[in-house]
């Protein structure tokens, strides 16, 4: 995660805002970054088409204050963490009002008052382009309104942002694709399978480069390529994050050939139909059926656990078939409940 500049954007903000004490930060390292953070609050890294790390005081608690940082690549062109920005504001925030804004070259700061879960608070949010890394970078700080200016504001926002290293990993520009494209090479127990890059990916995944992902997608198989087509958002999941490291790579499965910027756009319809924490969760869910088929092919599981877990998987999925053909049937104007007793079976 390149390290922004937008650290003198706080200066007249942070002038207006009341007295506080600005917690001890100490240092921390997560998602090939470095960064520092408020003494004590809980680190956990979220791997998507944008890659965020969020920072808590409270981890789950409603009320906690946070902070997110997060990188995506500019699929929308140098307007991109802006959009993320504003999106960001109508998901998270309940009748958002403008506090402050700020702008600067490539970037602006904005502070929002709204409803939170219900709760009253206020949102920081800082984000910046960097055209010539092809990466954009947003920072958020949210709190309930008395914790919030008790804690720094803005000022612990552009205090935590200013902080950041360098990623492990260089992000490469869109025009210089030639540095990511190195072959992956996938160790024993994945390379005797069927799917060895699938598996790997799936197993390893949070301790992948962007650019090792992007490696692995360019060497799919068949095999891969269909199950892939199948397993549509986990499918974006990997391309997304790939596209972090390469602008111009491709998802190729059976069924499709992707660009980065159809699998974001895909992304942020989801968002906008299902909300920004429950996106993730589809592509969790099959990222774990990939896992256990991982484990079971490559022999880390016993043929016991293997059989029950096929069966178990069997089951749900043919119930949840049941349910959708259900559905569909009900849709047609039928007298009675398809499924109920006495209606004519479908």
């Amino acid at each position: 995660m390149p390290r922004p500049t937008l650290t003198a954007l706080a200066v007249t903000l942070a002038l207006s805002t009341p007295a506080f004490a600005l917690p001890t930060l100490e240092k921390a390292t997560a998602g090939g970054v470095s960064f520092l953070k408020p003494a004590g609050w809980s680190v956990r890294v979220e791997q998507g088409p944008a890659t965020a790390i969020h920072i808590e005081e409270r981890a789950g608690a409603a009320d906690s204050p946070s902070v997110m940082l997060m990188s995506m690549p500019l699929q929308q062109g140098p307007q991109t963490p802006a959009l993320f920005a504003a999106q960001m504001v109508q998901t998270v925030m309940a009748t958002p009002k403008q506090e402050a804004q700020q702008a600067a070259p490539g970037g602006g700061l904005q502070v929002w008052s709204g409803t939170i879960g219900g709760i009253p608070a206020k949102l920081a949010i800082v984000h910046q382009a960097l055209p010539a890394q092809g990466v954009g970078l947003l920072g958020a700080f949210a709190a309930p309104t008395a914790r919030f200016d008790q804690l720094g504001g803005v000022e612990l926002l552009t205090r935590i942002t200013g902080s950041l290293g360098a990623a492990a990993v260089a992000q490469p520009s869109p025009a210089q694709p030639a540095a990511v494209a190195g072959a992956l090479t996938v160790p024993p127990p994945y390379a005797g399978t069927s799917m060895p890059v699938v598996h790997y990916l799936t197993e390893k995944l949070e301790s992948l480069t962007p650019a090792q992902i992007a490696a692995g997608l360019r060497q799919l198989n068949d095999t891969e390529r269909l199950t892939l087509g199948i397993y549509g958002a986990y499918a974006n999941l990997l391309h997304a994050m790939g596209c972090q490291a390469d602008p111009t790579l491709l998802l190729v499965t059976q069924s499709a050939r992707q660009t980065c910027a159809q699998t974001l756009q895909q992304w942020a319809q989801t968002i906008q139909f299902v909300g920004q924490a429950e996106a993730p969760r589809q592509a969790a869910t099959e990222r774990g059926q990939l896992r256990v088929a991982a484990r079971c092919t490559s022999g880390q599981l016993d043929p016991a656990s293997c059989g029950t877990y096929q069966r178990t998987l069997s089951d749900l999925n043919a119930q949840s078939h049941d349910t959708m053909i259900r559905m569909i049937r009900n849709l047609g104007g039928n007298t009675c409940t398809v499924g109920e007793a006495g209606c004519v079976p479908y």
